[in-house]
């Protein structure tokens, strides 16, 4: 929770925050009601003392998030530790990914919709051939294309996942679950410790560092795609990437009071008669945001006709007006401050 203007003056009064108020506005920051706690004041006088220049400028930035957001900054403290966590261990899988001796053959990023699972592969990766899930990759299609020959005539030509396959190295597969259950029974085939296998008639020779990124977002009871088999993801290494209110903030340029009303907003809805409730997800947000929180009226009944009626019932009520007014002021204000 913030201080109070009593306590906040009190803190500043103190000789540890004047001192650690001169430190942080030397990197740009400064101290407010959503900053100024004890214990963050603790951790910039630690660490300017022991001559840690980046470690002050990392909670100068922490404290600028802080005021911005209007959060307190323990809150933001306690995310930036568990992603420099979250950093180092997706570090750790992508060196495991890139170790030529590791005996994996097939890797895993799992994350739900906007959290940059793809993005991170692409961004590590840009040179890899990258395949998007598709109920068209049966297996020879994900092996083979038909393309003109060097006689002129059409005929099939192999794949880069293919090549990869035979002649060593890695590609891509986006959107894991969106290939066919007989691609995917393919892939397990591939990702155990066989030495070859077999497309079609042919015997084919895997390369000892052929290797699979996939990506996937986690299975939910309304997502159609079909969840992996346990053959198949006990042959897999993974990483889950977590969507943070912060990564949402940063990227939909919203506050932490946004975020909290339209929740807030969605839960009252979604408890006054709604059917087919369906998680929020950064698409949503993004929506949202970018175009209004009359977007949320889609997110309700795309799937029931009932809900339109629903709708229409909870939208002439105060309590929905009032949060409404509430997240609406606070894009506006967001939008003042992108200017």
């Amino acid at each position: 929770m913030p201080l109070t203007s009593t306590e906040f003056l009190a803190i500043l009064d103190t000789p540890e925050c004047e001192r650690a108020l001169v430190i942080l506005q030397a990197h740009g920051s400064t101290f407010t009601t959503f900053s100024a706690s004890q214990n963050f004041i603790k951790k910039v006088l630690e660490l300017n003392d022991k001559g840690d220049v980046k470690g002050v400028a990392a909670l100068a930035k922490i404290a600028n998030v802080a005021n911005s957001t209007k959060r307190d900054v323990e809150e933001v403290l306690f995310e930036s530790e568990q992603q420099a966590i979250e950093g180092d261990e997706i570090e750790k899988f992508f060196r495991m990914f890139d170790n030529e001796n590791h005996r994996g053959r097939l890797f895993i990023l799992v994350g739900e919709t906007g959290v940059g699972k793809t993005t991170a592969a692409i961004t590590r990766y840009p040179h890899l051939p990258v395949i998007n899930g598709s109920k068209l990759y049966d297996p020879y299609t994900l092996c083979y294309h038909l393309d003109e020959s060097t006689s002129g005539n059409l005929a099939p030509q192999v794949t880069p996942f293919l090549n990869a396959m035979i002649n060593g190295g890695a590609v891509i597969l986006d959107e894991f679950t969106e290939f066919p259950t007989e691609t995917l029974m393919f892939l397990q085939g591939l990702t155990d410790e066989k030495p070859t296998t077999v497309i079609g008639k042919e015997v084919v020779r895997i390369s000892p560092t052929f290797k699979i990124l996939a990506t996937m977002n986690p299975h939910s009871e309304t997502d159609e795609r079909q969840a992996l088999g346990d053959a198949l993801l006990g042959r897999a290494y993974g990483y889950v990437m977590e969507l943070t209110d912060e990564i949402i903030m940063q990227r939909l340029h919203v506050s932490a009071r946004w975020l909290e009303h339209v929740r807030k907003l969605y839960t009252f809805v979604a408890a006054s008669g709604m059917e087919d409730v369906r998680d929020l997800n950064y698409r949503h947000y993004q929506h949202f945001a970018e175009e209004g929180i009359w977007q949320m009226k889609f997110v309700f009944c795309v799937n029931s006709k009932n809900n339109i009626a629903v709708w229409k019932k909870v939208r002439q009520t105060g309590e929905f007006d009032n949060i409404v007014k509430i997240i609406e002021d606070e894009m506006a204000t967001a939008r003042k401050v992108a200017q």
